[in-house]
């Protein structure tokens, strides 16, 4: 399940766990069985509108568990803070008897697109980019293939149900793809795509959906990461022509110590046909966000983020404390993550 915070912009200060990879389908998994998890509560304000208060964010345990023939059954259970319970993934994974290396799971997953990650503790930051939030699943139910192909590259295939639903709604499969490629010291490429039809998208009801994503990262020095993004995306609404949006991300870390980091991020999204964010004062839309942030890893599953985040828009689409339209807002938050 996506994290969907109220404030569209936010300046943040997190104690988070140290950055890990997240585990997911096709990762190596230790025999037995394994519980991990994280607790993410946070201060927040928009410095427009005001309403700055403690928020738990998200509660996470994760259960996991590997057999000695390679099956390994998964299974992410959250909670927001408002008492209900939700399954963010929920899978099983087997090696295929007859492709060396190669497996398949079944069941909920976290989608293979793009560069970030989904929750607090694998993240730079405390916000999402316009791309994560906006142009892209977060989690798909179906079947997944993956394994290595010839060379530094590997390969994901998938058949699912749609669009962050968990039941199929319309009778037609989504279908999609990922190819990553090792480039070695020159980093590592990531293409996906994404077509079907689909019916989640916002409030269009569509047909040929089409997704493109493409994501980099390098590491020139020893501490630093850059990463960049690029979203293409249309749908078909029924009996309409095809509605599109383009979006690209740029962004970097680096550790200046052991214990203290600087991260940053700039994104945009052009909605052409306001599919996303749909129409203000009948014209689409154009957004930005600026993200800055100071990370302190504290160890022991414990880490520090200071963000700042500004969003704009080429339109009045967003509201003050006086509800008066304005095209830019800011925010604040402090944030506390633990993990297990």
């Amino acid at each position: 399940m996506k994290a969907v915070h109220v404030l569209p912009t936010v300046l943040l200060l997190t104690l988070a766990g140290t950055i890990r990879a997240q585990d997911g389908p096709g990762e190596a998994a230790p025999v037995g069985p394994r519980i991990t998890g994280f607790v993410d509560a946070s201060y927040s304000g928009n410095l427009d509108r005001g309403g700055d208060g403690f928020r738990l964010d998200q509660v996470e345990v994760d259960l996991e568990h590997a057999t000695t023939d390679g099956l390994v059954l998964r299974a992410d259970l959250e909670s927001d803070g408002d008492g209900s319970l939700a399954v963010e993934q929920g899978w099983l994974r087997l090696p295929l008897p007859l492709v060396s290396d190669w497996t398949l799971t079944v069941g909920k997953f976290n989608a293979p697109l793009g560069v970030e990650l989904l929750d607090a503790p694998d993240m730079y930051q405390y916000s999402h980019s316009l791309l994560f939030d906006h142009a892209l699943p977060t989690n798909l139910t179906g079947a997944m293939t993956e394994g290595p192909l010839a060379g530094p590259a590997d390969l994901k295939l998938y058949v699912v149900n749609g669009w962050d639903v968990n039941d199929e709604t319309n009778e037609s499969r989504s279908v999609g793809a990922r190819l990553g490629l090792d480039l070695g010291r020159a980093g590592s490429l990531g293409l996906s795509m994404l077509t079907g039809r689909e019916e989640a998208v916002k409030s269009v009801g569509g047909e040929d959906l089409r997704i493109l994503d493409a994501d980099y990262q390098w590491r020139p020095l020893d501490g630093l990461l850059l990463f960049a993004e690029v979203n293409l995306g249309s749908v078909k609404p029924v009996g309409g022509s095809a509605m599109d949006w383009s979006g690209w991300m740029l962004g970097g870390h680096f550790d200046m110590t052991e214990m203290w980091g600087l991260t940053w991020r700039v994104d945009s999204i052009h909605d052409s046909d306001a599919v996303l964010f749909g129409r203000v004062a009948g014209e689409p839309q154009t957004r930005m966000s600026l993200t800055a942030a100071v990370t302190a890893a504290l160890g022991s599953g414990r880490g520090m983020l200071l963000e700042a985040r500004m969003d704009r828009s080429d339109q009045d689409d967003f509201l003050d404390a006086d509800g008066a339209a304005s095209s830019s807002t800011m925010g604040m938050a402090l944030e506390f993550t633990q993990t297990f």
